[in-house]
């Protein structure tokens, strides 16, 4: 049963059974997004409750979010630096194959880093990756920097106030999960070294571009925060009992669980050859994920019949009924509270 907080529970029933002068006070619940029960009646037509009062103790605060870590920049994330030299005569290369340029930077989750420019080369090398791409260097010029990965999308305002009902009683419906940052885009590739041109009958040296680095991973959102848990005097799954000369009261239903900032964006990878004239281009930062809601506060509720429950008032029954909870705290992290519960004498599902 979701809720250790049960004064009385009747399972399966199918002989008479009267409940009469007995009066009941069940506990507050405890825990995170627990229902308190003054009576839990399973699965039968037989029993009657007769000049009694029963009371459900109040529901429990709901589970508050939690923050997701930062995420890790391995080494992969940085550019390589380019190696070696082409040596042309006549704008002839003579031993380009000990020209190497830079590879860019990557990450599973970010964007890749430019490669840089081939010796004596300006095109025909592999860009940088992500919206905001740095640019390739040209002659004697390094890549440009990535961006920084856009906001992530503002959390979405929640719309369910009540969870679920079952044989084991009241499930607490989360909040809404905040939403993943943006992955930053890559340096673009380091251009190349080396004069403007040559000339014929005269050895000139090119030097390659080293490779950007890697746009930062996105911070992950904020996780949801639970639901507040129930108050209800008489919880009713698949039983209609008859109720006469009744008094029946409700505690308070638990305030929704806080919200959750976002994970903060990763780190970009470094650019390679930084301390050249043709270094790769920084990555850009991945941006910090969003914040999540506030929970849904709990239910307050006399007579909760669920599944196919009919109970039979013979006399007009009183109803003390108590406060839905408030929707967790979400405005303080810039995402929105949570909805508050809902409060009724009678309810049916």
């Amino acid at each position: 049963m979701n809720g250790a907080s049960t004064a009385v529970q009747l399972g399966a029933h199918t002989r008479a059974t009267t409940w009469e002068r007995v009066d009941v006070v069940a506990a507050s619940a405890g825990g995170n997004g627990v229902s308190s029960y003054g009576m839990f009646v399973l699965n039968g037509t037989s029993l009657t409750i007769r000049y009694s009062s029963i009371k459900g103790g109040n529901g429990s605060a709901g589970t508050a979010g939690t923050s997701p870590n930062k995420p890790a920049t391995p080494s992969t994330a940085n550019g390589g630096t380019g190696a070696g030299q082409t040596i042309s005569t006549c704008c002839v290369a003579v031993n380009s194959d000990t020209c190497a340029p830079g590879t860019g930077g990557s990450l599973a989750c970010g964007s890749v880093g430019g490669t840089g420019n081939p010796c004596g080369k300006g095109t025909a090398v592999p860009s940088a990756g992500g919206p905001k791409a740095g640019s390739k260097g040209g002659i004697n010029s390094a890549g440009g920097p990535g961006g920084v990965g856009d906001p992530a999308a503002a959390t979405a305002m929640p719309t369910v106030n009540v969870g679920t009902f079952d044989a084991s009683g009241y499930h607490a419906p989360p909040g809404v999960v905040g939403a993943d940052g943006n992955p930053g885009s890559g340096g673009g590739g380091g251009g190349y070294s080396g004069p403007g041109g040559c000339t014929c009958n005269t050895s000139v040296t090119f030097g390659p571009g080293s490779g950007g680095g890697a746009g930062g991973c996105p911070g992950l959102g904020g996780t949801v925060a639970g639901g507040g848990g129930g108050s209800f005097a008489v919880f009713l799954f698949n039983a209609s009992p008859t109720l006469d000369h009744v008094t029946l009261s409700s505690g308070s239903g638990g305030t929704g669980g806080v919200g959750a900032k976002g994970a903060g964006g990763g780190d970009p990878g470094a650019p390679g050859g930084a301390s050249t004239a043709t270094a790769g281009g920084p990555g850009g930062a991945g941006s910090q994920g969003g914040p999540s809601s506030g929970g849904p506060g709990g239910p307050s509720v006399c007579v909760e019949s669920a599944g196919s429950s009919t109970p039979i008032f013979s006399s007009a029954p009183t109803f003390n009924l108590g406060a839905a909870g408030n929707g967790g705290n979400g405005a303080a992290i810039g995402a929105p509270n949570g909805l508050v519960g809902v409060s009724a004498n009678q309810r049916t599902n």
